[in-house]
């Protein structure tokens, strides 16, 4: 058996660990690329994150079952109309889409909205892609009395939410659209 001072115990330590500095490359360039993939990885979820709805406003508590959307043309946002109609399917509502200015008697309620895109290249990506910057959702009933109003903004200093879906946008704000209470 060893019978070893501590003095001795760290002295072999020293000696043994420093054989193995020979045989190891240390250099602050594995912690650099560390660091900044963290920074990539946190800066990616917080722009896959959508912000909340701003701006809302309920003029008369409504609880649709069904909403006639009038389809907007000239909105940029490809994916926006169906963003709008699964954000209704997940709260309960139908959903039909027409011309704008064919207003039918059948339809109580009818939702408008208009959008705004811009483009930018994804961290860690090589292409430029369009994301939704605002969006603008009202209601109003068959007579024109508008019944809520709410809006999407993209804003903040780390943009959050900017590369989430169109869907992950507009859902919330469909929600604040549609309740009763607003929320």
């Amino acid at each position: 058996m060893w019978n070893l001072s501590r003095a001795q115990l760290g002295g072999w330590i020293i000696l043994a660990s420093s054989g193995l500095l020979g045989c190891s490359i240390v250099t602050p360039a594995p912690l650099i690329e560390l660091a900044k993939a963290t920074g990539a990885a946190a800066s990616t979820m917080i722009s896959v994150t959508p912000s909340e709805p701003v701006n809302v406003v309920q003029n008369v508590a409504v609880s649709p079952k069904s909403v006639c959307i009038e389809y907007n043309p000239v909105c940029p946002v490809a994916d926006m109309l169906p963003a709008l109609q699964q954000g209704l399917i997940k709260n309960g509502i139908s959903s039909r889409v027409y011309e704008p200015g064919t207003h039918f008697g059948y339809c109580r309620y009818w939702m408008k909205y208009s959008a705004s895109m811009d483009w930018d290249t994804p961290m860690l990506g090589d292409e430029a892609q369009s994301y939704l910057t605002a969006a603008r959702l009202t209601l109003v009933s068959d007579a024109g009395l508008v019944l809520a109003y709410a809006e999407y903004r993209l804003g903040g200093l780390m943009q959050p939410g900017k590369w989430a879906s169109v869907y992950q946008k507009m859902e919330p704000v469909v929600r604040s659209l549609v309740s009763q209470s607003g929320q």
